[in-house]
């Protein structure tokens, strides 16, 4: 599952075994402010809406799907229509689902507030 997050400013996902990782020294927090450890950065191909780019996305520890932020919704030209519950990109319009799924298996000891405030 990839979640589409319009609160984050960064893209992350798991580390990719058998891809380089990057050192990163960003610091990132939760909706909550509580730090995250970020493990360091992998360039990927990444498809969204019909479009493939490739795009740098973020390692984060405990993090087990991708989180889709505003810097690839913006560099692909996407747009969300939350009235419709619909992601545009290009010509291309595809349907959002909901869900109340948390992908942070940390979940509980990170805090309530959430991780990603869309999903928890």
């Amino acid at each position: 599952m990839t979640v589409i997050d319009t609160a984050a400013g960064i893209s992350i996902m798991p580390q990719v075994e058998g891809m380089p990782v990057r050192p990163c020294n960003l610091s990132v927090r939760a909706v909550g402010g509580m730090p995250l450890r970020v493990l360091g950065k992998q360039c990927v191909s990444v498809q969204i809406g019909g479009v493939t780019v490739s795009h740098e996305m973020f390692l984060i520890e405990y993090v087990t799907e991708i989180i889709i932020g505003l810097d690839l919704l913006r560099y692909v030209g996407a747009k969300v229509d939350f009235a419709r519950g619909k992601l545009i990109v290009g010509s291309q319009v595809h349907e959002l689902r909901e869900t109340s799924a948390c992908p942070c298996q940390r979940c509980e000891e990170i805090g309530r507030s959430g991780v990603f405030n869309s999903m928890c």
